[in-house]
């Protein structure tokens, strides 16, 4: 399996597609693809995007650990919008979709 090339470019690593050299080269990479985890979290939303943007606002000045996204759905009778929470931190990511629960209920 070493004689086969492993390419890395800043953050990308292309391995090969034979399998067995393949896991072989992972085998060899994986201290380097080891990262701390994400933790997200989803909310599906009935109302519109524009009655909740204050909230967003709000959250996301208060909680500067945490990315929050808002994404309008068209046409979907069940929820208009996703708002996705993504942290590094678990414990601001939860402090942070309680706030938002709590700010939706």
């Amino acid at each position: 399996a070493d004689k086969w090339p492993l390419i890395v470019k800043n953050n990308v690593f292309i391995l090969p597609g034979v399998p067995q050299y393949c896991r072989a080269k992972f085998d060899l990479t994986r201290k380097d693809l080891m990262r701390e985890p994400f933790y997200v979290a989803k909310v599906y939303v009935r109302d519109q995007e524009t009655n909740i943007a204050h909230l967003l606002y709000s959250l996301d000045a208060a909680h500067e650990n945490v990315d929050i996204g808002s994404y309008p759905i068209m046409n979907n009778s069940e929820y208009s919008v996703v708002v996705t929470l993504e942290s590094k931190d678990q414990y601001a990511l939860g402090h942070c979709l309680s706030k938002l629960q709590f700010g939706l209920a």
